[in-house]
């Protein structure tokens, strides 16, 4: 597997690419309301006003607010054509069938056309690299893969049009379920720390993929995991309160179990699922045995949220995207954009 010497559990790393960012609007003052219209083509325009003293000093007056479109989608045993002798439970694809998957993923992503893509289930950044050149168009201005710690080799791997100003691993942390001493826990995977600035607000994006209910299921692991990304985002805020803080990937749990809850924590720091916009008959992202179930999830915290547009968050469903056999994945990408401002 492909290693990124510039990465290390618990430490960040600034100016990894430079690259142009995107245009950026002023920031608001505080006192601010949003308002924002979706267009015929899916395009969403925001406009934020400010009451006297505001950003644009004047009474009345009204600044931008920039939409960040985020997607994260588990894309399901993604891996490439050649044995790692590292990760021998690995998954090899045929030339046939890496090229269709990567087509029929990168149709998606190209037609979502998200500023900031979390994938799970990566096998390597060389993955990334070709789909982000044969199928994107180069899109994205850079690409972001840690190795973490499943046997398989799957990764949290991140397609970003934004630079990101640091990037911190987690897969060294050591945890227990909260309450006991132990067992010690690492992830199964990782918790990928994100840091940016857009439009002048610090946005962190925690890409994760709690530990999975095939056998055998460890639910104590899970919920262990959930309770120390909590702990992240609480250290991270208790930092910057003003932070926009975003919980996203496959959490292998659903709404109102004991993981999700913990993530989502307690008002007056209640953290939400954006997922919630989306109408109840739509708002699934697994079909487990015939049962449709929400275990992909983008859980924002009170700052972020507040920014998001209802409108624009959707659950995509077709046999191109959540069907295996089709070659894409069993899941159901999310996407919302937030009016960052």
């Amino acid at each position: 597997m492909l290693r990124s010497s510039f990465f290390s559990s618990g430490r960040s790393f600034a100016g990894l690419l430079v690259a142009p960012l995107l245009v950026l609007a002023a920031a608001c003052g505080q006192g601010a309301t949003t308002s924002a219209t979706t267009g015929s083509g899916g395009e969403t325009s925001a406009t934020t006003t400010t009451g006297s003293g505001g950003g644009d000093g004047g009474s009345g007056g009204s600044i931008p607010a920039a939409p960040l479109k985020i997607t994260d989608w588990n894309t399901h045993n993604y891996f490439d054509t050649k044995k790692n002798p590292a990760t021998p439970t690995e998954i090899i694809l045929s030339a046939a069938d890496y090229a269709k998957k990567r087509a029929t993923i990168g149709a998606e992503i190209k037609a979502l056309n998200a500023d900031i893509v979390v994938l799970a289930e990566i096998e390597n950044k060389g993955i990334l690299d070709d789909l982000n050149a044969t199928e994107l168009g180069s899109a994205y201005a850079q690409t972001i893969l840690i190795e973490g710690n499943d046997s398989r080799g799957i990764d949290i791997g991140v397609l970003t049009k934004v630079v990101p100003d640091s990037v911190v691993s987690h897969k060294d942390d050591v945890f227990v379920l909260a309450g006991t001493n132990g067992p010690q826990y690492h992830y199964a995977r990782d918790c990928v720390e994100l840091h940016f600035t857009f439009n002048h607000r610090a946005i962190v994006v925690l890409g994760v993929h709690f530990k999975a209910k095939a056998a055998p299921d460890d639910p104590d692991k899970r919920l262990a995991e959930a309770q120390h990304t909590r702990k992240i985002a609480d250290d991270l805020q208790a930092k910057q309160p003003d932070v926009g803080i975003l919980v996203l990937g496959d959490y292998n749990d659903t709404p109102g179990s004991p993981p999700y809850l913990a993530v989502a924590g307690a008002a007056p720091q209640l953290f939400v699922d954006s997922a919630d916009s989306v109408q109840t008959s739509d708002r699934h992202s697994y079909n487990f045995m015939g049962k449709l179930e929400l275990i992909d999830h983008q859980m924002a915290n009170p700052a972020l949220h507040s920014m998001l547009d209802p409108t624009s968050v959707v659950l995509t469903h077709a046999k191109d995207v959540d069907d295996a056999s089709k070659y894409a994945s069993d899941h159901s990408p999310i996407s919302a954009t937030y009016l960052v401002h």
